[in-house]
């Protein structure tokens, strides 16, 4: 039995934020105050739902630039914001700022899609029930916008209960530009589900596989198979647990998930149960220079606690389990 070389820890993080606007039942007074908190006027919390701040390389300096997501920004009127600005004090301005029709901002995922060394910004949401993904170039004002897919309210609720996120990204046909992972999801309304891959530069959807499971997007990699030379992209997918089923895979079920980059299944490993998830990570566990795989497992059909880790290489054979004592609810992995 080895020890990992990794650390696992669980983070809860809690985003929030506030735009203020005053309260209208009280009346303004511009009077000049010396003491600033004595102002004679209070705010109260309205509109931007939230505001998150994501690093972005916006040139070859080394100095990351800033991106802003502004959910709900305006009100009325359902429009969302991304601002991109320089972070460090010396170039403290905004570059520019787009604006998206959509109450909510699902994803955004950073690369370097036309590979100029400098990074873009793909983001999705949704416009009712059309799913959208957006290219955005901050120093051209570019703004592409790709129809992914069109939901259906099959469940009667008024709307379509999907959701789509972009989560990695490889230039698979050697045009020189980086075509975008994206995984499209829905919950009662239970279809469409899949994993695609999306060629931005010809506004087109280069290929789709059925994925009844949700893709844990922020734990995807792509990864070289030593032996064929072949680029392969690994995927956690968790149970929704809604029925619905597909070739060898159904949303009842964990998995780790193994594909070529031209949508092909290579192999899936069977890690848990109903209501499970699973959060790979890449290890060198048998120190022969390729990488291994490890993620949760669970102990049974019907347990949702995770108690043991699972340790897999490139071609899906098993290579050890570890038991730990308590329930695992995530992995990251730290060089410490």
């Amino acid at each position: 039995m080895k020890t990992l070389p990794i650390s696992i820890a669980l983070f809860i993080c809690v985003w929030c934020c506030d735009s203020f606007g005053r309260d209208e039942a009280e009346p303004i007074n511009l009077e000049i105050v010396e003491d600033f908190s004595r102002l004679p006027y209070r705010f109260s919390s309205a509109g931007c739902t939230n505001s998150w701040n994501f690093p972005i390389n916006l040139d070859t300096s080394g100095i990351p630039g800033l991106f802003i997501v502004q959910n709900n920004w305006r009100d009325p009127g359902n429009l969302s914001s991304v601002i991109f600005r320089w972070e460090d004090r010396s170039r403290d301005n905004t570059i520019a700022q787009f604006n998206a029709p959509t109450i909510f901002i699902i994803s955004h995922y950073p690369g370097d899609f036309d590979r100029d060394n400098i990074e873009e910004l793909a983001i999705t949401y949704l416009i009712g029930d059309t799913v959208w993904l957006e290219i955005l170039k901050p120093f051209n004002a570019d703004q592409l916008r790709i129809l992914v897919e069109v939901g259906e309210d099959l469940d009667g609720s008024g709307s379509w209960d999907g959701t789509v996120f972009a989560f990695n990204d490889f230039d698979i046909n050697s045009d020189g530009f980086n075509e975008i992972f994206v995984c499209v999801s829905a919950g009662f309304d239970l279809f469409p589900r899949y994993l695609a891959c999306v060629d931005w530069k010809n506004g087109a959807v280069a290929w789709k596989y059925d994925m009844p499971p949700y893709i844990s997007s922020d734990h995807t990699h792509i990864i070289k198979d030593p032996k064929s030379g072949r680029d392969l992209l690994l995927l956690g997918a968790g149970a929704l647990c809604n029925g619905v089923i597909s070739d060898n895979l159904d949303d009842c079920h964990s998995y780790l998930i193994c594909m070529t980059l031209d949508g092909r299944l290579l192999w899936q490993k069977q890690v848990g149960g109903k209501y499970t998830h699973t959060h790979p990570e890449l290890i060198d566990y048998n120190d022969d220079g390729t990488p291994d795989i490890v993620t949760e497992i669970y102990p049974g059909e019907d347990e949702s606690q995770a108690k043991g880790i699972i340790v897999v290489d490139i071609e899906g054979n098993t290579l050890d389990y570890i038991t730990l004592d308590k329930h695992l609810r995530n992995m990251q992995k730290f060089d410490i």
